[in-house]
């Protein structure tokens, strides 16, 4: 399967996964603030993930991980700044 392709298919169950996590928090107008958290971590997370693939030698899941650790920080910053909009 082509790069493209898995990077798709992986934002798809990204976007998923963090509706259903921000759909599922309902958080107030007053926590906006938690952006600054909750971005970064969706960021640390896909590139501790692609750390762990490259050191067992997992070279296109580690560059698949690393792209898509941008892709998961803005889908998390968008869903959730749209959950706490009134």
């Amino acid at each position: 399967m082509k790069l493209p392709l898995k990077l798709l298919i992986l934002a798809i169950i990204d976007f998923i996964l963090i509706w259903l996590w921000t759909s599922g928090v309902k958080p107030a107008n007053g926590v906006a603030i938690y952006i600054i958290f909750v971005v970064p971590l969706a960021f640390i997370i896909n590139m501790v993930i692609a750390l762990i693939l490259l050191i067992i030698k997992k070279k296109e899941a580690a560059l698949l991980f690393s792209i898509n650790s941008v892709i998961a920080a803005i889908i998390m910053g968008v869903l959730f700044w749209n959950a706490i909009q009134p």
